[in-house]
């Protein structure tokens, strides 16, 4: 039944020395697949019927395994922490360590919220409900099938995924939230049809968005590995074509590092891309200079809008809801924002050359509207070109 076995030369915790358990290609394949694709039983049509989607695949799953399942609101914290430590114990470092290469939601495993004292308070209830939650997806992606075999016939009744749908709270738990994290990906937006031009975000907003300023949280691994992460502010205006990045102290950008001469690491530098189309870098210690006019650029607002791109569905970001869409170009271009009618920008993510790159919008601060003109202007006393060969 479990062809194409892979051998791992690594023994899960519970066994012994000398039994190496084995991962088969579907235990792979599902590790690597962010998400089941949308004719999969596994793919919700709808964000409330995430649950009942699993739970059908269980009834099936585990009964062929010949076990049983036992209902979530049947069971305390302490029954689910016993049930995911079980599991724990016979997960499988190499699909955990997939998981962490790749920022995967499923590499996350809790056991807080362990307090009987506030018995079927609605804490307690929603708190049950994100352990079940763990518990399955535990179950599912942390072993593969020969443990679940064994973990079967020693007895273990597998939990249900809760009968509340996780869109029925209101105010969840952050603790809920984190352990709820399905229904970023079992929740596929169904079958949307043809997406018009206006469903799909401009960068940095919804159809009106030609301008506005936020602060941006910088990791990009690719370019700069040693130093990746900084912040800058950034002011955009689709209007004249320019934007202006403020790297603030601690910045390693590839411009103001590569392009530019005399900025030290860590120092403020402010690259701007002007409406006359030159590239402006400067600094407070180095002074200012241009690069070649026309070589680098705004980013463009309609870059999703090509009909190229795709919708991804929704998934969760630092326990918000999030559209997600998706763009190959010289790399795999993610973009996502909030589900609200302004379609506040979230992240941007890229693997520039393979490796991570990314943008976290600091949604507090955006602003969309009108730019002052002046951010977008040449600096005064920017009349040399920079050195290096690429502005020549």
């Amino acid at each position: 039944m479990k062809s194409a076995l892979v051998l791992l030369g690594i023994s899960a915790s519970c066994c012994s020395a000398t039994h190496v358990l084995q991962l088969s290609q579907e235990d792979l394949t599902r590790a690597f697949s962010a998400k089941p694709g949308s004719n999969s039983a596994l793919a919700a049509d709808t964000p409330s019927s995430v649950f009942p989607t699993i739970n059908n695949y269980l009834n099936k799953n585990v009964k062929e395994l010949g076990g049983s399942l036992v209902p979530c609101e049947e069971l305390t914290h302490t029954q689910i922490d016993e049930i995911a430590n079980k599991v724990q114990m016979k997960s499988v470092p190499a699909l955990m360590d997939i998981y962490k290469k790749r920022n995967d939601n499923r590499a996350f495993v809790s056991f807080e919220g362990t307090d009987e004292s506030d018995l079927h308070s609605e804490r307690y209830n929603m708190t049950r409900d994100g352990k079940c939650a763990q518990a399955v997806m535990m179950w599912a992606h942390h072993i593969p099938y020969e443990a679940r075999a064994a973990l079967i016939g020693e007895g273990m009744r597998v939990p249900l995924m809760p009968k509340t749908p996780q869109t029925a709270h209101q105010n969840p738990t952050p603790l809920y939230s984190k352990l709820v994290s399905c229904g970023s990906c079992h929740y596929t937006a169904g079958a949307p049809g043809p997406f018009t031009d206006k469903a799909f975000p401009r960068w940095g907003g919804n159809e009106t968005t030609t301008q506005y300023s936020v602060k941006v949280n910088m990791t990009d691994i690719s370019d700069s590995p040693k130093h990746p992460k900084w912040q800058f502010n950034y002011y955009y205006n689709d209007d004249k074509k320019a934007e202006r990045y403020e790297h603030q102290p601690g910045q390693d950008d590839e411009v103001c590092m590569k392009i530019a001469t005399g900025i030290e690491f860590g120092q403020p530098c402010t690259v701007i891309f002007s409406s006359d189309e030159w590239t402006y870098i400067s600094s407070p210690n180095a002074g200012c200079c241009k690069c070649s006019k026309g070589k680098m650029g705004a980013v463009r607002s309609d870059w999703l809008r090509d009909g190229t791109a795709k919708s991804l569905g929704n998934t969760t970001i630092n326990g918000q809801v999030v559209n997600e869409w998706f763009k190959q170009g010289a790399s795999d271009n993610h973009y996502y924002n909030l589900p609200d009618a302004a379609m506040t920008p979230v992240r941007f993510m890229e693997h520039k050359n393979g490796v991570l790159k990314q943008w976290d919008f600091l949604i507090e601060t955006y602003a969309p509207g009108p730019q002052p003109d002046s951010l977008f202007e040449k600096p005064a006393n920017c009349d040399n070109s920079c050195k290096s060969a690429f502005c020549l």
